[in-house]
C-alpha cells in the first residue's frame, strides 16, 4: 500500500469517526439557524441591512468553521476508541507518518463539508435582507427549513434502517441545503425602490444581486480553516488538550497582532523571520473589501490558496516528524 493510498484510508476513516459525533451537526445546524434569523434581527438598521447581515454570516462563517475544526480535531486524537492509532498502524498497515497526514485530510474534508453547507446560507441570508424594513420571508424560511427536513429524514432512515440518526443528519445537510438553494433561485427578487448598501439596486433576478460577491469571501475562510486545521493537528499530535488549546490561542493571537507588536522591531532580521513564519490571519478577513460595491479579485485567493498550500504542507510535515517517536493510543 503506497503512501497516498494509507493516506486516503486514514482520511475516510477519520471522516466517518467526525461525522458520527453529535457536535459537527449540532454546531453547524446551530450556525444555519442563527444565519437565518439574522436578516429579521438586523431589519431596522436604517439602510445598512445588507452590509450587517453579510458581515454576521461571515464572521459567523469564520467563527462557526473554527469551533467545527476544533472539536473535530479533538474528536480525532482524543477522543477516538483505545487502541484506535495502533490498530491503524498494524492492521491496515499504515505507516506513522501517512497517520497524521491522512488525518489532516480527513479534517480538511470535514471543513469542506461545512463551508459546502453554510456558504449557501450565508448567501441566502444576504439576499433576504431587504431596505425598506423588510425580509424576504420565504428565503428565510427555506434556510431554516433545510437542517428541519435533514433532522426528519434522519429520524425516519432510522426508524426504518436503524442506522445511526447523526451520521445521517450529517450526510443530509448538504443536499437539504443544496435543494433549498436551487428553489430560492427560482424566486423572485421583491422590487424596492431603496439600493442596498453594496450600491448594486434590488433587481428581479437572483444573480443580479449582490450576494455573488461572497464566494471568494467564503473560499478565503475555507483557506484559513485550513490553515488553522493544520495548526490544529500539529500541536494535539503531541501535547495534551490543555496544553494543544493554549498554543493554539498563541498561534490565533500571535498571528493577529504581529505587526503592531513587531512594528518597534521593524527592519532586523528576527523580525523579518517571525512575520514570515507567523501566519497572516488577517489576509483572510476581506469583508471589507465587499462594502460600496466592491469585489474580490479571484487573483487574490489563488495567492492565498499557493501561501496556504505551502504553509500547511510544512506544518503537516513537522506532525508527521513529531508523531515518529509517539507512543500510539
Amino acid at each position: 500500500m503506497n503512501l497516498l493510498r494509507q493516506m486516503l484510508v486514514v482520511a475516510w476513516h477519520t471522516w466517518r469517526s467526525v461525522i458520527r459525533r453529535p457536535i459537527v451537526p449540532v454546531l453547524t445546524i446551530s450556525g444555519l439557524l442563527i444565519m437565518a434569523g439574522l436578516p429579521c434581527l438586523v431589519v431596522f438598521s436604517l439602510g445598512d441591512e445588507n452590509r450587517l447581515v453579510r458581515d454576521g454570516v461571515l464572521a459567523l462563517l469564520l467563527l462557526n468553521g473554527a469551533l467545527v475544526s476544533v472539536a473535530a480535531s479533538a474528536t480525532v486524537f482524543y477522543r477516538a476508541a483505545p487502541g484506535d492509532d495502533l490498530a491503524l498502524i498494524i492492521c491496515k498497515p499504515v505507516s506513522r507518518p501517512a497517520l497524521p497526514a491522512g488525518r489532516y485530510l480527513g479534517l480538511l474534508f470535514v471543513a469542506v463539508w461545512f463551508m459546502l453547507i453554510s456558504l449557501p446560507a450565508a448567501q441566502l441570508a444576504e439576499r433576504a435582507s431587504l431596505p425598506v424594513f423588510s425580509v424576504e420571508l420565504p428565503v428565510v424560511g427555506l434556510v431554516a427549513a433545510a437542517p428541519l427536513a435533514a433532522l426528519l429524514w434522519a429520524a425516519a432512515n432510522n426508524f426504518r434502517r436503524r442506522s445511526s440518526f447523526i451520521e445521517a443528519v450529517a450526510l443530509a445537510l448538504l443536499p437539504a441545503m443544496v435543494i433549498a438553494f436551487l428553489i430560492a433561485l427560482f424566486l423572485p427578487v421583491p422590487e424596492m425602490s431603496a439600493v442596498c448598501s453594496c450600491g448594486a439596486h434590488h433587481a428581479a433576478s437572483m444573480t443580479d444581486t449582490c450576494m455573488w460577491r461572497m464566494l471568494p469571501a467564503g473560499a478565503l475562510i475555507l483557506l484559513a480553516l485550513m490553515l488553522l486545521t493544520a495548526w490544529v493537528v500539529c500541536w494535539m499530535v503531541r501535547v495534551s488538550m490543555p496544553l494543544a488549546l493554549s498554543g493554539l490561542f498563541v498561534i490565533l493571537a500571535a498571528g493577529l497582532l504581529s505587526e503592531y507588536l513587531l512594528a518597534r522591531w521593524s527592519g532586523s532580521r528576527l523580525t523579518e523571520v517571525l512575520l514570515r513564519l507567523l501566519p497572516h490571519w488577517q489576509d483572510y478577513w476581506m469583508a471589507d473589501a465587499l462594502a460600496h460595491g466592491g469585489v474580490i479579485a479571484w487573483s487574490y485567493v489563488g495567492w492565498m490558496l499557493g501561501y496556504t498550500a505551502l504553509y500547511c504542507a510544512a506544518l503537516i510535515c513537522l506532525a508527521a516528524g513529531l508523531f515518529v517517536n509517539v507512543e500510539p493510543r
